[in-house]
Formats: structure tokens, sequence, C-alpha cells
């Protein structure tokens, strides 16, 4: 798994600041620190869970006050599959003194069917109707287990088994049927060359996406992209 992205990931869909500390990642947000596993899992609860019961799960396997986290936890609303189940288990099992074991490694294995099959294709396909619904011409090409949704503003790479995929492929379709502008204006960041004036848009975009972690993740990369190539034309003789 890339860390750096999972940090990335961790710090915009949770909403923490996160650094990595081999062979722990520590996480901070609202005045709490914790230090958890550098692996899959703490992104599967980012990916698979909404962002506050996610949080209070980490708080109530990994901080100071189990018993606390977990009554959030249990207020928190989310889709029933194997690792919200998992997790369940593991807080209580720290609830009565002992430390959890397993889970993580469990999660490594099954990453990234942890709470099901993964099927990104379904919401390209999904997107491609959007856009095309909206006046955005998109086709979608696959193959075995990589395709491309293409615009005449950007080509999207997807893998068919990246859950992390199929949610920014649906955040994109949710924002382009919202408002099909401003899904313009994210396609044709994401399909940029080099701007200084679209690096700015890119991260000034980023910004405003507020409950599209997703989107801000993949612009986050983007501007990252475009000032690599800004400094690498700096300097050109």
């Amino acid at each position: 798994m890339d860390y750096k992205k999972s940090t990335r990931l961790l710090e915009e869909l949770l909403g923490v600041t996160a650094s990595v500390r081999p062979p722990k990642l520590f996480v901070y947000k609202d005045c709490e620190g914790l230090e958890v596993p550098l692996s899959a899992f703490p992104v599967a609860l980012a990916v698979f869970m909404p962002a506050e019961k996610a949080w209070a799960a980490l708080r109530a396997l990994y901080g100071e006050d189990p018993r606390r986290a977990y009554e959030e936890y249990l207020r928190r609303p989310s889709k029933a599959c194997w690792l919200s189940r998992e997790v369940a288990k593991a807080i209580a099992y720290r609830l009565g003194g002992k430390r959890p074991k397993g889970l993580e490694r469990e999660v490594e294995k099954r990453w990234p069917n942890v709470c099901g099959p993964v099927d990104a294709f379904s919401e390209a396909l999904k997107l491609t109707t959007a856009l095309n619904e909206v006046g955005i011409s998109a086709s979608f090409y696959k193959g075995d287990k990589e395709g491309e949704v293409r615009t005449p503003y950007a080509v999207i790479k997807v893998k068919r088994s990246d859950p992390v995929d199929e949610r920014f492929l649906k955040e994109l379709r949710e924002l382009v049927q919202k408002d099909a502008e401003l899904g313009k204006r994210v396609l044709s960041l994401i399909g940029a060359r080099g701007s200084c004036v679209e690096l700015a848009e890119a991260v000034k975009l980023s910004e405003e996406l507020l409950g599209y972690g997703f989107l801000r993740t993949k612009l986050r990369e983007k501007a990252e992209e475009l000032a690599k190539e800004a400094l690498a034309r700096s300097k050109l003789p």
C-alpha cells in the first residue's frame, strides 16, 4: 500500500493530521493523538465507514478512553458488513481488558474486499451515463482489471478492484449531477498539464469541496503533480 496516499486519504476523509512514524502512523484530531498501525486497517475504516464512526473506532481501539469512544461509535450509523462486525468485536475485547488480536492482519489479507467485492467499473459506467446526461461527452473503455472514462477534459484511469477509485467515481458522479459546471472544472483540472494557474485552481478547489473527501484527495494529488512539473520547468536552461 502507498503510505503517502494512505495519510492523504486519512487527512481528507477523517479530518485528521497524519504523519508516518514507522512502524506506526500518528494521527491527530481535536487535541487527541493516536498511534495506529501503518497498514490497510485505518485506511479501510476511513474508506468503508462514515468519518465520525471511523474516528470513534480508532479512538476506541487505540485511544486512552475506549469506553467513551465506543459509546460514540455505537451512536454513529453505518452500513453493516464484515469490517463493522469485526471492529465491534475487537472493541469489546479491548473493553474487557485484553488486546485485540488478528484484525489488522485479517484486513490486510482481505483488502480491498473487506466489505464485500469491489467493482469500480460499475461506478465508472454510472459516471459515464451522468456525464452524457448533462452534455459532457463521455465513454468508458474497459479491460479485465483496468479501464478508462474518457472525456474531452480528462481521461480517468480506473482499477476495477480499487475501493478508492470506486468512491472517487461515485463522488464525481454526485457532483456532476448536482452542479455540472463545477464537475466540468474538476475534470479540467484532473486533465491539466503544467499550468501554474491550474495549480492554484486545484489547491483552491480542493479546499472548497467540503463533503467530497475522495475528490479533494484527487485534487491534492493533481496539485502536487502540477507543482513538480512547474519546478522541473524552472530548472530548464
